[in-house]
């Protein structure tokens, strides 16, 4: 199971709604040219290498959560591994895949709701489509448990 990147909440809304601040954290990103469906799964895979061992280093890292995906466009996402605890961004491994970099991310305050799965959104007819698929745009998905937005 992925350790859960550590936040405070700083106030609860109705219907489960979370302000949450994180805390100046690394990220490893990779753009992808896609559909906002299919940009999670496209992704996911050049990260995972990145953490198994896919660094200069061949230093495997542990998975964290949440998984981001920030739209920039219709067809143009950023997926991004929260890298541990305490790793600041010169102590990550370099990248061997040059599509992947390391983002030093400062502190945020971002609304997160709860929703087990995945949002069933208008871009699906409704329809869930899991997690790393989910149809409706947001700044952060944690493990299919919620959507954060920064504000």
């Amino acid at each position: 199971m992925a350790k859960q990147q550590p936040y405070t909440v700083v106030e609860t809304l109705p219907a489960g709604v979370e302000i949450r601040r994180y805390p100046a954290h690394t990220l490893i990103s990779v753009d992808v040219s896609s559909d906002f469906g299919s940009a999670g799964s496209r992704g996911f895979g050049p990260l995972v290498r990145y953490i198994s061992g896919g660094n200069a280093a061949g230093q495997n890292i542990a998975m964290t959560s949440p998984v981001t995906h920030a739209p920039q466009s219709d067809a143009l996402h950023t997926i991004s591994f929260v890298l541990p605890e305490g790793m600041a961004p010169d102590d990550a491994p370099i990248p061997v895949d040059g599509a992947v970099r390391i983002v030093d991310k400062p502190e945020s305050v971002v609304g997160c709701a709860s929703i087990p799965g995945c949002l069933a959104g208008a871009r699906s007819g409704g329809k869930s489509s899991g997690p790393s698929k989910c149809p409706q745009p947001c700044g952060k998905i944690g493990q299919g448990r919620g959507v954060l937005r920064p504000i």
